[in-house]
């Protein structure tokens, strides 16, 4: 595919590049391109991330599927919605949201938050070393969510379209238009 919509390094150094017709590996020798024939739920890769152990995920429209090294196993989520992050939290459990949803995958148990009106639409999603789940909306909100309470504590803030966490624990937010 020539539409390239993410990009993940393994720990090998090898590149995952997620595409309109698959997600592709290279390993600075050679191009290994898997599709739904191998096993993905979709061909249009919409999010990638590879987690500590190694395994590579990938987000596609109403689901999630995911490569061991040896075979992908694909997970419906939830009809129609486009899963845009992927992130594996410090206790190594794993967390996908969409436009309308987030879920969390602890083993094989998966628990879906519908996200309230305010935070339709997440754009990033970050999660800090202590377990805190940090969204945006890419327009004018941003928000945390406390999976205990199932609820999220907004805050204004314009146009976020990335974050994440440094060794401190400090959030740091990237704008659409200002910095």
């Amino acid at each position: 595919g020539d539409v390239i919509t993410s990009l993940a390094f393994g720990k090998d150094g090898a590149i995952w590049v997620g595409t309109n017709r698959g997600i592709s590996y290279y390993d600075g020798n050679r191009w290994v391109l898997f599709t739904s024939q191998q096993g993905l739920l979709d061909n249009y890769i919409q999010s990638t991330a590879i987690t500590s152990n190694g395994t590579v995920w990938v987000g596609v429209i109403g689901g999630i599927s995911y490569f061991d090294g040896k075979i992908w196993k694909s997970q419906r989520l939830d009809k129609g919605s486009v899963i845009t992050q992927i992130v594996e939290a410090p206790d190594k459990t794993m967390w996908f949201c969409s436009d309308n949803f987030l879920v969390h995958m602890r083993g094989d148990e998966f628990i879906a938050y519908r996200i309230e009106s305010t935070l339709k639409h997440i754009s990033a999603m970050a999660i800090s070393p202590q377990g805190e789940i940090w969204l945006s909306n890419g327009n004018n909100m941003i928000g945390q969510f406390d999976e205990k309470n199932r609820s999220f504590t907004p805050y204004s803030i314009a146009n976020i379209s990335s974050m994440t966490f440094d060794q401190t624990s400090r959030l740091w937010l990237g704008s659409f238009d200002t910095g």
